[in-house]
């Protein structure tokens, strides 16, 4: 019961994510707050960089190197979980176009709600070793999952209204 109802809240939360990437406009997407912050774009690659890297750690991933063996063209979803890319310098797989980010999102959210999805007691209970926190119980993975995506999905909604919103000249 526990884990369905994780999973329908995962999938509340993933498809209001994709909601927001695909009502912002191009423009809102390159929104940098400040210079030195990160770009609305940006704000969601590191977002779906980290549930890939939480994904990984589920697959039974326990180090990096294992988690580029599952997919070597992820290694820049994984640079942006872990805060390798200063604000503006994003390669050019990332870029602030919100197809290529919801493509992108799609698999990874896919490939997490079929996880919580098959979220059993024993995967709940069951202790994970990451190579960047120790270890986590599947429930405190599940937890942050769902935090890292609402909030993130909760800071892109801020900006993209500050974005909208009139501002004098």
């Amino acid at each position: 019961m526990l884990e369905e109802a994780i999973s329908e809240l995962w999938d509340f939360i993933a498809q209001q994510f994709r909601d927001t990437i695909a009502g912002a406009r191009p423009e809102e997407l390159e929104y940098h707050p400040f210079r030195d912050e990160y770009s609305i774009s940006e704000l969601a690659w590191q977002a779906i960089g980290t549930c890939y890297r939480w994904s990984v750690v589920l697959a039974g991933a326990t180090t990096v190197d294992e988690a580029v063996e599952m997919n070597p063209r992820a290694i820049d979803l994984l640079q942006a979980a872990s805060g390798g890319y200063t604000p503006g310098r994003f390669p050019t797989t990332m870029p602030a176009e919100s197809d290529e980010i919801l493509d992108r999102a799609d698999d990874v959210l896919a490939a997490v709600g079929a996880h919580l999805m098959e979220f059993g007691a024993a995967e709940r209970e069951l202790t994970y070793r990451t190579w960047w926190h120790g270890s986590l119980t599947g429930d405190e993975i599940a937890a942050r999952l769902l935090w890292t995506l609402g909030h993130a999905d909760g800071q892109i909604r801020l900006l993209i209204g500050y974005c909208r919103r009139p501002h004098p000249s």
